[in-house]
């Protein structure tokens, strides 16, 4: 009689988990239009000067289209959460696509800015005291995750400006400032953290240092 050898048991190897789709980012001239969109969305002429509209951007099926939408919030600073935060993970529910960014559109106030980043800088330092020399400005802010800021700005009393001026900032070189700016629950700073998290792994230092606002 034949005796049946034991076979070797085969275990199922576990299934690696999908890396998640690379984040596809737009060409340059596809964020300076998505800018001048969110300013004139915001129009400037409506609500208050804190009131600002909150945007997120995410890849569809077709390379040359992003899918967007936006909310418009009221940045409260003593609110018990943070409603840039909140909105940005209402809107990564809302999109079947990969996020690759978030943007801001406000207004606000400065003097004219003629040196790239001014414009940021206002924003995330909040409000400027009322001078005659300030304008009231119609200002949008791109931040992708690769930690990249685009800004546009248009004034008020120059309609002719158009296209709005745009200008690029790496903030891989002033992480410190926007660490800071974060603790101090600046809505710029929250905005700028929800896009970084979007790749964690090619920003885990900075996104190690952020605390729950």
């Amino acid at each position: 009689m034949s005796q049946r050898r034991n076979q070797p048991r085969h275990r199922p190897k576990a299934p690696r988990p999908a890396k998640p789709d690379a984040i596809r980012f737009p060409p340059r001239a596809t964020i300076d239009a998505l800018l001048s969109a969110m300013i004139t969305e915001h129009s400037c002429g409506t609500g208050g000067y804190d009131i600002i509209h909150f945007w997120g951007f995410a890849r569809t099926g077709d390379p040359a289209t992003h899918d967007t939408a936006h909310i418009a919030i009221d940045p409260d600073p003593d609110a018990a959460r943070s409603p840039v935060l909140d909105s940005a993970e209402w809107l990564m529910r809302r999109f079947p696509g990969r996020i690759w960014g978030f943007g801001l559109a406000y207004r606000t106030f400065g003097e004219l800015f003629t040196r790239p980043g001014d414009a940021l800088r206002a924003a995330r330092a909040g409000r400027t005291d009322q001078r005659d020399t300030v304008e009231t400005i119609c200002a949008a802010t791109i931040f992708d995750a690769r930690a990249r800021a685009y800004t546009a700005l248009t004034y008020t009393h120059l309609p002719e400006l158009t296209p709005p001026p745009t200008w690029m900032d790496d903030t891989r070189e002033t992480t410190d400032t926007w660490i800071d700016l974060f603790d101090r629950r600046s809505a710029a700073a929250h905005a700028w953290a929800a896009a970084i998290t979007l790749d964690p792994e090619a920003n885990h230092t900075a996104i190690t240092r952020l605390r729950t606002p």
